[in-house]
């Protein structure tokens, strides 16, 4: 599901012209978009 979703995202921006070029990063910490995924899902949107 996690990998299906990190596909799904990258093609998504990827067509809209603002392809995800590197692993986003927020100060030194990766940021792991699907867990941001699941918490905004599970608080309804």
């Amino acid at each position: 599901e996690e990998e299906a979703f990190l596909v799904s995202l990258y093609k998504f921006m990827k067509e809209r012209h603002t392809p995800i070029e590197r692993i986003p990063h927020l100060g030194f910490k990766q940021i792991n978009l699907w867990k941001i995924y699941k918490a905004v899902e599970k608080l309804g949107a």
